[in-house]
């Protein structure tokens, strides 16, 4: 359809149809399932990369380190994290970040050296001493 244009009623010119409609197949993924427990993979073996992951908004506790210092493999994605934090923080974590099936809930947004990611399966970057992630659950004001 590239190309295809359709006559806007009140313009004076034509607007592309891919301009106005978002068709592209990435807006419709799935996020990725997540495992609720550390894949092997996941754990320190040989080669490792250290994360510092602060967490913001209901997933901050005054109890807690801040950042959190993990030490991952290198293989480690940044979806490989999330049950990692799981595993230290319990499944009220977990229940804030993912849903029944393991996918991560829209509101819990993910950043990873300053830049917000849509996709998790990620490989992190091994070309600093440590990766700076962030976590925030956004949370929907209510009143009247």
């Amino acid at each position: 359809m590239a190309g295809d244009t359709a006559a806007v009623q009140g313009s004076s010119g034509k607007v592309r149809w891919d301009a106005v409609v978002d068709c592209r197949p990435a807006a419709q993924a799935l996020e990725p399932v997540i495992p609720r427990q550390p894949a092997a993979a996941a754990q320190c073996g040989g080669d490792s990369v250290a994360v510092k992951v602060w967490l913001y908004g209901t997933l901050a506790d005054e109890k807690l380190p801040r950042p959190l210092e993990l030490q991952l493999a290198a293989a480690a994605t940044v979806a490989s994290i999330i049950p990692e934090l799981g595993l230290r923080l319990g499944e009220d974590f977990l229940a804030k970040v993912l849903d029944r099936d393991g996918r991560k809930f829209n509101q819990c947004l993910v950043f990873v050296d300053g830049v917000k990611l849509d996709a998790l399966d990620v490989p992190l970057r091994r070309d600093r001493a440590a990766v700076e992630m962030e976590m925030i659950l956004l949370t929907v004001t209510e009143g009247g």
